[in-house]
C-alpha cells in the first residue's frame, strides 16, 4: 500500500517540468528580441537541464537497486523522442507554423507533471 502524504510536494523534477512548460509557452510571445532571448534561456535551461539530470531523477524515483531496469525502460522513450523532429517538420509543412506541435508538447509536459504527482519517491514507498 502506498503512502500519500507528500506526493504533492514540489520536487526538483516537478519544478523543472513546470518551468519547461512555461518556457515552451514563451515561444508564443510576440517575435521580438527580448522574447527570443527569454525563450532561448528558459527553454535551454529547462529542457536541456531535464535530459542532463535524467539518470539522477530515475535513481531518485526508482531507487539505486532498481535503476538499471527502470533506465532501460525509460531509454525506449528517449528513442521515441526522435520521432518528434519529423512530426514537427510535417506539422510545419501542413500548417506553416510550429504552434500546433508546441501546443501538443505543452499538454504532454502538463500530463507528465500530473503523473509525477502520483509517483512516490523511493523513500515514500510503504513496506
Amino acid at each position: 500500500m502506498r503512502q500519500i502524504h507528500s506526493h504533492n510536494s514540489l520536487t526538483p523534477l516537478r519544478l523543472v517540468m513546470l518551468l519547461s512548460c512555461t518556457s515552451v509557452c514563451a515561444g508564443f510571445l510576440p517575435p521580438t528580441l527580448p522574447g527570443l532571448i527569454l525563450f532561448c534561456i528558459t527553454f535551454g535551461c529547462c529542457i536541456g537541464g531535464l535530459w542532463t539530470v535524467l539518470p539522477a531523477v530515475t535513481a531518485f524515483y526508482f531507487g539505486s537497486d532498481n535503476f538499471l531496469p527502470a533506465y532501460k525502460f525509460i531509454s525506449i522513450f528517449i528513442l521515441l523522442r526522435c520521432l518528434g523532429f519529423p512530426i514537427m517538420g510535417i506539422s510545419h509543412d501542413l500548417t506553416g507554423s510550429y504552434a500546433l506541435v508546441d501546443s501538443i508538447f505543452i499538454v504532454l509536459l502538463l500530463l507528465a507533471f500530473g503523473l509525477t504527482c502520483w509517483t512516490p519517491n523511493k523513500g515514500e514507498r510503504a513496506i
